[in-house]
């Protein structure tokens, strides 16, 4: 029997775009966001460096899917109150980044997490 896990989530953005800490609980395996107001979505796993992630262009025919290698998503192990990241009870989840093609003011977002 497989240990998955899965949890799903949404916000609305900030009136300006911030990037977005979201709380899931453990650090998933593979992550997917959608931008519903746009049209687009980013995909994030744990073999990908920190503030990567690939990004697929939905219904955004100028934008072809990429490797973006700043600004993407990037996985928290721990709050900032737990500096040693030894705490499992503080364990976070992932930032999502502040990439402009699909972190964008006042977006509805999705997402989808597996352990």
């Amino acid at each position: 029997m497989s240990d998955i896990n899965c949890k799903t989530g949404g916000f609305t953005q900030a009136a300006t775009a911030i990037a977005v800490n979201i709380q899931i609980g453990f650090v998933p395996k593979w992550f997917k966001i959608f931008n519903e107001t746009l049209g687009n979505f980013e995909e994030w796993n744990d073999s990908m460096a920190d503030a990567e992630g690939i990004l697929n262009p939905g219904s955004l025919a100028s934008v072809v899917a990429k490797l973006i290698t700043s600004n993407g998503i990037t996985p928290i192990l721990s709050s900032a109150t737990d500096a040693t990241h030894t705490d499992p009870t503080t364990i976070m989840g992932l930032t999502f980044g502040l990439d402009t093609t699909i972190n964008a003011p006042d977006d509805v977002y999705t997402w989808i997490a597996f352990r």
